[in-house]
């Protein structure tokens, strides 16, 4: 591996151990250090970088910021794969929509997922689950419980489909929903 690309994945290692550890300043700046490196050589994940980035932005309260990285994490995912079915941009559409979703923001959540949902079947079950939790925020409780059934269904193993469920009975007045 180059230096330059291993520079980056160090980086981006480091700043991930030090978010898990709740060291959110830390981790913000040596994040930005790997985005700026993996930029500088075209990173093959620099989309995912800076979806990371944005992830402590947004723990940090700093929305405004954390969805310029969200856009940017979605523009340099298609640039580099040029294709809605990448499950690079796909994880970058759900990272995306799940912030707005947290935000109170369903139709720029549902806006963000749609052109994923149409072409990334390798992750429709996530899709469809942040796609859940957008219109039930919306208040649109029939259209969710479908968009809950497909997720449910399109579950790779039964540990998944549990932890759709348990999130999914977390949102306001689910209990019994599906």
């Amino acid at each position: 591996m180059d230096e330059r690309y291993r520079e980056a994945s160090e980086l981006a290692s480091t700043a991930l151990d030090l978010a898990t550890a709740d060291r959110l300043d830390e981790a913000e700046g040596v994040y930005r250090a790997a985005v700026e490196a993996a930029r500088k050589v075209n990173h093959y994940s620099l989309s995912d970088y800076e979806t990371q980035l944005a992830e402590v932005l947004a723990r940090r309260g700093a929305d405004v910021e954390a969805e310029d990285f969200y856009r940017q994490s979605i523009a340099d995912a298609l640039s580099r794969r040029s294709d809605e079915s990448s499950s690079s941009v796909g994880i970058a559409r759900y990272f995306f929509a799940e912030f707005l979703v947290s935000r109170r923001r369903g139709d720029d959540a549902l806006e963000t997922l749609a052109p994923a949902l149409a072409h990334a079947k390798s992750l429709e079950g996530i899709l469809r689950l942040v796609e859940a939790e957008a219109l039930w925020a919306l208040g649109r409780h029939e259209p969710a419980r479908e968009a809950a059934t497909r997720a449910l269904a399109l579950a790779a193993t039964d540990e998944q489909r549990q932890r759709m469920h348990d999130r999914l009975a977390q949102l306001d007045g689910w209990v019994g929903a599906v």
